[in-house]
């Protein structure tokens, strides 16, 4: 589920940095798989956005 968040977010053109947690060495290595340049196929991201959840952005989350 993590390297599935991780290449999700990656998968979008806009983002080119993240910074995960790094709290126990096997999230390091989990971070690093996720970030070998390999993004989600089109076909998953756009099953995937059947699962966005919009939301209007408040005075506070802009």
């Amino acid at each position: 589920m993590l390297e599935m968040a991780l290449r999700f977010i990656l998968s979008n053109p806009d983002v080119h940095t993240i910074v995960p947690g790094m709290r126990q060495i096997g999230n390091v290595v989990t971070n690093i798989a996720a970030s070998d340049g390999d993004s989600l196929s089109p076909e998953l991201l756009r099953e995937l956005k059947d699962h966005c959840w919009d939301r209007t952005p408040t005075e506070r989350r802009q």
